[in-house]
């Protein structure tokens, strides 16, 4: 799992070197099954304020979806009706794309604390994946308060964003609720956390600057002291900081950092590991951190990036599928401007919702909400079983020729409305134009 926080203070992507964010040394993308993306000051304006439900199109995640597409990553799009962004806030969810289907449900959550809650401006947006039957993660960006004195603020902040994620309760109506005997719940919390070096000057942090004396930093630091004492993040671990502090540097300088602040590690990647199995007690050896660092290189906002990587224990077991498509060639032949027929397998175990939806995808697609077509699943219709385990239904459901892709090679997907994701994927399938069906019929034996 990789973990990138940045808060981009309102900039643009540029115009090149956006793979930084990504290639770190030598831990290249080949390694990571999961990217998950925190942005602060994102695309902040006031008039957000009277749209920040709907779905809008933004320049970062654009820029990263079409990049990582081409590295076999598939964006987990949350659902339209609960985009994990608030005003400047926003997060990216990327899954390797032979893992899609291992993701068997999508939550998402929102707390805001700026202005009383009013504004989106500061406040946390979370993501928590089901991994498979048995493994929960966790993802929380966050943007606290501001300023080296707003230390209680921050702390205010922990406890709200805490509270309004119920992320320590049985509860109900809590995020995620965990059902299972036997499971892992990894959370990962971080963002623009805002804590500061405090009790130094400018001039006496920039002198231990200097001197890359990163523990002495550390010492002054507001977010290990709260940690130690108590008071907000002590549940939770971070790896050990050998960068230097990111915030706040002058845009477009390499390691210039402005006068006006005291440069301050608010920048943050923590995380935390709990599970119900007994038989494991060292925690340690399910969460085991690979690196922590800053990007330096990419400098066009006065924070910089932080990303952090991880390989965390999750359980083998795979659940059966609950969608199957039936893309025979020997039953199934799709042509352009004409209807076709869709037939699938469903398990009984699965509650189907009238706004299920199923899809036909390039091969390559980069999101799992984003297909060439799609139909609801409400117009299906069932057709007699004939299966000896009773467990399946055949579905069939009608795409209309105004519904059929061009030529071309491409998949079925099954979105579940009330999971947020994808619960099936066919083998390809081919869409022929019907002056190839013609031709094979004139074709002499």
């Amino acid at each position: 799992i990789r973990v990138i926080t940045f808060n981009v203070n309102g900039q643009g992507p540029p115009s090149s070197g956006i793979e930084a964010l990504f290639n770190i040394d030598d831990a290249t993308l080949d390694y990571a099954d999961v990217i998950v993306i925190g942005f602060q000051e994102i695309s902040f304006h006031i008039k957000n304020l009277l749209a920040d439900t709907t779905y809008r199109s933004e320049p970062w995640s654009n820029v990263i979806r079409k990049y990582l597409a081409d590295k076999n990553f598939v964006h987990l799009s949350c659902g339209w009706a609960s985009k994990p962004r608030s005003l400047g806030l926003s997060l990216l969810v990327f899954v390797k794309r032979p893992l899609v289907l291992s993701f068997r449900r999508v939550e998402t959550n929102f707390v805001r604390t700026g202005l009383a809650g009013v504004s989106g401006h500061k406040g946390a947006v979370c993501v928590r994946l089901t991994y498979r039957d048995g493994t929960f993660l966790t993802f929380i960006n966050c943007h606290l308060s501001a300023d080296i004195a707003n230390l209680s603020s921050r702390i205010k902040d922990y406890i709200t964003i805490s509270s309004g994620l119920k992320l320590n309760s049985t509860d109900s109506s809590s995020l995620g609720l965990y059902k299972k005997s036997k499971n892992f719940r990894y959370t990962f919390w971080f963002g623009d956390l805002n804590f500061r070096i405090e009790y130094l000057s400018h001039e006496e942090t920039l002198h231990f600057i200097n001197r890359n004396s990163v523990k002495k930093l550390l010492d002054y630091d507001q977010l290990n002291r709260c940690r130690v004492s108590g008071r907000a993040f002590s549940e939770f671990h971070e790896f050990e900081v050998k960068f230097l502090p990111t915030y706040k540097l002058s845009i477009g300088k390499d390691s210039i950092y402005d006068k006006r602040r005291v440069p301050s590690y608010c920048d943050r990647i923590l995380y935390k590991l709990e599970h119900s199995c007994n038989e494991f007690d060292d925690l340690s050896s399910k969460c085991e951190p690979l690196f922590y660092d800053s990007i330096k290189s990419l400098n066009c906002s006065d924070h910089l990036p932080v990303v952090a990587a991880f390989n965390v224990k999750v359980f083998s077991y795979i659940p059966l599928a609950e969608v199957e498509f039936m893309t025979d060639l020997n039953s199934m032949a799709w042509y352009t401007n004409q209807n076709n027929l869709c037939k699938y397998k469903i398990r009984n175990c699965y509650n189907m919702s009238p706004l299920d939806w199923i899809g036909i995808f390039d091969l390559s697609f980069n999101c799992d909400e984003s297909p060439v077509t799609w139909i609801y699943t409400l117009s299906c219709w069932e057709e007699e079983n004939n299966d000896e385990s009773d467990f399946i239904i055949v579905q069939n459901i009608l795409f209309k020729r105004w519904f059929i892709p061009k030529e071309g090679s491409y998949i079925f997907g099954y979105y579940s409305r009330e999971r947020s994701c994808l619960i099936g994927l066919s083998d390809p399938f081919e869409i022929y134009s019907p002056s190839v069906a013609l031709g094979k019929e004139a074709t002499p034996d």
